[in-house]
C-alpha cells in the first residue's frame, strides 16, 4: 500500500488545475486518471469559449467561479504564453418572443459585471445576422483548453507531483486514519481526496458517503463545422437566447482561433456516461435513469423539449433550421459533423435543472459534482479554492 498526503482523481482541467495549485503548498500528490492520457474528455476538444456567465444568477457557484476564473485563465496563459484569441460574443434575439429573455440575460449580466451593450441592430457585429435585437458582450475570447490542460500538467510535475494514467478509481473508503483509494492496479492511503471525475464524479461521491440530493444526467450534443467557403457568416460568437430555465447554451456558432467555424451543440439525454457514437447505449446508465424519480418528473417536464432535440438530432436539415433564425443565409449543405461530446447536468428531486455548479464535500474529500457550462473557464478558481489549505 502507498501512501500520500493528497490523492486526486480527474485529469480533466478542473483537476489539473487542483493539482496545480496544491502542489505549489503540498507535497506527496498523486493524479489518478482512469485514461492513458490526460484531458481525453470535455478538455480534449481544440477550441473553447471563455465561458461569461451571462445566463447564470448573480448569487450562484457559477457566477463566482466564472468572475474570477476568467482573470486567472488570462493570467496564467499571458504568464505560459499560450494564445487566448479575443472575440465578441453576441445574442441573438430572432422575433418578438426572444425579447424578455435578452432583457433579463442584460439584466443578468450587469449584476454579474459582465459589460453588456444593447444593440437594435446586429448587422453593425454580424452582417450575416438577422435577429430584431441583440446583447453585445465585447470581453470575450478563444482559449485551447488542451493546451491549458498540458501546461498545467508540466507545472504540477515540475512542483513534484506525479500523474499517473490507466489508473481508473473502483473503490472508495474513509476511514480514521486516512481514505483508502484502490484502482485495479494500486492501492494508497492519503489524507484527502479530491474527486474530479467528471461524469463519474457522482459514483465515486457516493461511495465516500457524500450527501448531495441531485441526480447526474449525461447529455449528449451532436456538433458541426461550417465548411470553410461557409466560414464567413460568422466573424465572432453568434448564441441564441435560449430558455433561462434549462443549462444549455442553444445551438449557437463560434468563430474558433483558426477561423474554423464551430457549430452547436443540441442536447439530447445520453444512453451512456461516454456516448461517442448515436445509439450506443450503457444498460446501467439507461436503468439509472429510467428508475430515477428526479429523471422521470424532468422528461415529463420538457417532453417537447426533448422531443425536438431527439428529431434534430437525426436530422441535419432541423439543424440548419435552428441556425436560420440567427443567419438565415446557412444551409445544411454547410455543415460538416464534428465529434460529439457528452456532458453531465445535474437534476433536482422535483424534475427541475440546477443551473449552477453543483459540489460537495466530507471531513476528507471534495466533490466537484457538475460544472454544468463553463467548467474549463472556472477551472482555475475553482481548482484555487479546492486546494486552498486555509479551508481545510
Amino acid at each position: 500500500m502507498q501512501s500520500a498526503d493528497l490523492i486526486i482523481i480527474g485529469g480533466g482541467l478542473i483537476g489539473l488545475a487542483t493539482a496545480y495549485y496544491a502542489s505549489q503548498t503540498q507535497q506527496r500528490i498523486f493524479l489518478l486518471e482512469k485514461e492513458a492520457d490526460i484531458a481525453q474528455h470535455q478538455s480534449k476538444q481544440n477550441w473553447s469559449m471563455l465561458e461569461l456567465g451571462a445566463r447564470f444568477a448573480p448569487a450562484s457557484h457559477a457566477a463566482y467561479h466564472l468572475r474570477y476564473g476568467i482573470r486567472l485563465l488570462r493570467d496564467f496563459c499571458a504568464r505560459e504564453k499560450l494564445a487566448i484569441v479575443d472575440r465578441s460574443l453576441l445574442y441573438v434575439a430572432a422575433d418578438d418572443s426572444d425579447l424578455p429573455s435578452l432583457h433579463e440575460i442584460q439584466r443578468r449580466a450587469i449584476a454579474n459585471g459582465i459589460s453588456a451593450e444593447w444593440l437594435a441592430s446586429v448587422r453593425t457585429i454580424e452582417p450575416h445576422s438577422n435577429g430584431i435585437a441583440g446583447l453585445l458582450l465585447p470581453h470575450c475570447g478563444i482559449f485551447d483548453p488542451n493546451a491549458v490542460a498540458r501546461r498545467l500538467a508540466l507545472r504540477f510535475e515540475m512542483n513534484g507531483g506525479r500523474i499517473l494514467t490507466n489508473q481508473r478509481v473502483v473503490g472508495l473508503q474513509e476511514r480514521d486514519e486516512g481514505v483508502i483509494v484502490q484502482t485495479k492496479t494500486e492501492t494508497w492511503i492519503t489524507q484527502r481526496v479530491i474527486n474530479c471525475a467528471g461524469l463519474y464524479a457522482d459514483r465515486l461521491a457516493e461511495k465516500m458517503g457524500a450527501t448531495f440530493t441531485e441526480t447526474i444526467v449525461p447529455f449528449r450534443g451532436e456538433q458541426f463545422t461550417l465548411k470553410p467557403y461557409a466560414s464567413q457568416l460568422c466573424h465572432n460568437i453568434i448564441l441564441p437566447v435560449a430558455d433561462l430555465v434549462l443549462p444549455f447554451n442553444g445551438i449557437g456558432l463560434t468563430r474558433t482561433q483558426d477561423g474554423t467555424v464551430f457549430v452547436g451543440t443540441n442536447a439530447v439525454m445520453a444512453g451512456g456516461r461516454e456516448q461517442h457514437r448515436k445509439g450506443q447505449i450503457s444498460f446501467r446508465t439507461s436503468a439509472e435513469n429510467l428508475l430515477s424519480p428526479a429523471v422521470r418528473k424532468l422528461t415529463r417536464r420538457h417532453f417537447q423539449t426533448a422531443l425536438w432535440e431527439q428529431r434534430r438530432s437525426f436530422s441535419r436539415e432541423l439543424f440548419a433550421l435552428t441556425l436560420q433564425r440567427l443567419v438565415p443565409a446557412i444551409s445544411k449543405h454547410d455543415l460538416q459533423r464534428a465529434p460529439a461530446g457528452t456532458q453531465g447536468f445535474a437534476v433536482r428531486d422535483d424534475g427541475t435543472f440546477v443551473n449552477d455548479f453543483v459540489l460537495a464535500e466530507t471531513p476528507r474529500s471534495f466533490h466537484v459534482l457538475s460544472v454544468a457550462n463553463g467548467g474549463a473557464t472556472a477551472a482555475l478558481s475553482i481548482g484555487r479554492m479546492i486546494a486552498d489549505p486555509n479551508r481545510q
